[in-house]
């Protein structure tokens, strides 16, 4: 079931993880306490949203020339890099997207932690086709 407002309820999780804290220098004698870094993690759910949908293009198609689409371009493309494949590795949902395209997985991805400890979904389930204008588009997992 969709949620009646995503837009606040996201505002509401985003603020909950900018007020979070980390440990550093676990172990050692440095070890201490300090605020999350909410720049990666802001570009972290950005390039992830951009993923989930299909890829940068389409989640900017609503208005793709505004300054506010090409800074999340930005952001998307220095996260993940330029390749529809690069941005594939950070997939959290595949059930929405294959909806939407009218496919189904056969499988279920397997999970790998990135640099952070964060879970993103396994790339090598997906694949990615040439669109109009030679961007890539993500199109599910091969059948």
């Amino acid at each position: 079931m969709r949620s009646k407002d995503p837009v606040g309820e996201a505002i509401a999780a985003l603020t909950e993880a900018a007020l979070g804290t980390r440990t550093t220098g676990a172990g050692s004698p440095h070890e201490h306490r300090e605020r999350v870094d909410f720049g990666e993690i802001a570009c972290h759910v950005l390039t992830a949203v951009a993923a989930n949908v299909g890829g940068v293009e389409r989640l900017l198609s609503g208005r793709p020339g505004s300054w506010e689409a090409d800074y999340v371009r930005q952001i998307v493309l220095s996260t993940a890099g330029d390749s529809a494949e690069d941005l594939l590795r950070w997939r959290t949902q595949f059930g929405a997207l294959a909806s939407e395209l009218g496919t189904e997985r056969r499988s279920t991805p397997g999970v790998v932690e990135d640099h952070v400890g964060r879970t993103r979904a396994e790339s090598s389930r997906s694949t990615v086709r040439d669109v109009e204008g030679g961007s890539g588009e993500i199109v599910g997992p091969p059948m």
